[in-house]
C-alpha cells in the first residue's frame, strides 16, 4: 500500500500548485479591469477567482503532475545519490517543473501565453514560487504514515470536486448552469428562476458539505446522506421518464455514479468500522 502514496500524494502537490496558480491568472485579469473603466465588485472578484480555478485549475493539475512525476524521481535520484533528504530539493525541482511546463506550452503548443498571469516578470515568479510550494507538500506529505485514509479521502475528493465545480457555477452564473440541464432560462417565470436557482444551488451545495463532512470525520453518516440524496434522483428520474415521457438524459448516468461512489464510500468505511 505504501507505494501507492507517491502518485497520490503527487497529485495532492499537483492540485496544491494549480490551486495556488489559477487565481494568479485572475487577479491579473481583474486589476487590468479595475484600470479599465470598469470596476468588477466583490461579487465579480469571487465569481472570477472561483470559476478560473475550475476551469484553469483542473487541466493544470494533469499539466502539473506530468512535470512533478519527472521533476520528483530526479529530487529522489539526487537525494538518493548524495544521501541528502532535505525539502528544498523538492521545492526546487517544483518550481523548475511548473516553470518548464509553462515555458513548453509556449514554445510547442499555443506560440503565446495562454494564462494571462504568466505574462509579466512578476507573474512568472509567483508561478514558479507555487511550484515551490508543491514541491515542498510533496516532500512532507511522503513523509507521512500512508494508511487507508488517505486513500479514502483522496477518492472522496474527487466527486467533491466536480460538485464544487457545479455548486460555482449555480451561484455565480444560473443561466449557463441552467442551459446545461437542459432550462432555457430565459423563457422561465421569475418565480420559476428563483426555484430553479435556489433548489438546485442547495442540492450541490448540501451535497458538497456532506462529501467534506465526511472527508474530515470519516464518518459514513455523510456519504450515505449523499448517497440518499442521489438515489433519490436517480429513482424520480427513471420515474419521470417511464410515467411522465420525458426522455432519457445523461443527468441519469451522472446520478447512477455519485450514487455509487457515494455508497461505496460510505460501506468501505461502515464495514472498516473505525479506520
Amino acid at each position: 500500500m505504501q507505494i501507492l502514496k507517491y502518485p497520490i500524494f503527487l497529485i495532492a502537490a499537483a492540485a496544491i500548485t494549480a490551486t495556488l496558480v489559477a487565481p494568479i491568472t485572475s487577479i491579473s485579469n481583474l486589476i487590468w479591469l479595475g484600470m479599465s473603466e470598469m470596476q468588477p465588485n466583490l461579487f465579480i472578484w469571487l465569481k472570477v477567482i472561483l470559476f478560473d480555478l475550475f476551469s484553469l485549475g483542473l487541466p493544470l493539475i494533469f499539466v502539473f503532475a506530468i512535470g512533478f512525476a519527472i521533476a520528483f524521481s530526479v529530487a529522489a535520484l539526487i537525494a538518493k545519490l548524495f544521501n541528502v533528504k532535505n525539502a528544498h530539493l523538492y521545492g526546487l525541482a517544483g518550481g523548475v517543473a511548473v516553470g518548464v511546463a509553462l515555458i513548453l506550452m509556449v514554445e510547442l503548443l499555443f506560440k503565446t501565453h495562454p494564462i494571462a498571469g504568466n505574462r509579466t516578470l512578476f507573474g512568472q515568479i509567483l508561478h514558479i514560487a507555487a511550484g515551490y510550494i508543491g514541491g515542498l507538500s510533496y516532500f512532507n506529505l511522503i513523509q507521512k504514515d500512508f494508511t487507508i485514509k488517505s486513500i479514502i479521502r483522496f477518492l472522496a475528493c474527487l466527486p467533491l470536486i466536480l460538485i464544487l465545480s457545479i455548486t460555482t457555477s449555480w451561484i455565480f452564473d444560473p443561466a449557463t448552469a441552467a442551459e446545461s440541464f437542459g432550462f432555457n432560462f430565459s423563457e422561465i417565470s421569475d418565480l420559476g428562476r428563483n426555484t430553479l436557482i435556489r433548489d438546485m444551488t442547495a442540492f450541490f451545495m448540501a451535497n458538497a458539505i456532506f462529501y467534506l463532512l465526511g472527508i474530515i470525520t470519516l464518518n459514513p453518516t455523510w456519504f450515505f446522506a449523499s448517497g440518499t440524496i442521489y438515489a433519490s434522483a436517480f429513482v424520480f428520474n427513471l420515474m419521470a421518464i417511464n410515467f411522465y415521457g420525458t426522455s432519457q438524459n445523461e443527468a441519469l448516468i451522472a446520478e447512477a455514479i455519485f450514487t455509487f461512489c457515494s455508497f461505496g464510500l460510505g460501506f468501505w468505511l461502515f464495514r472498516r468500522g473505525t479506520v
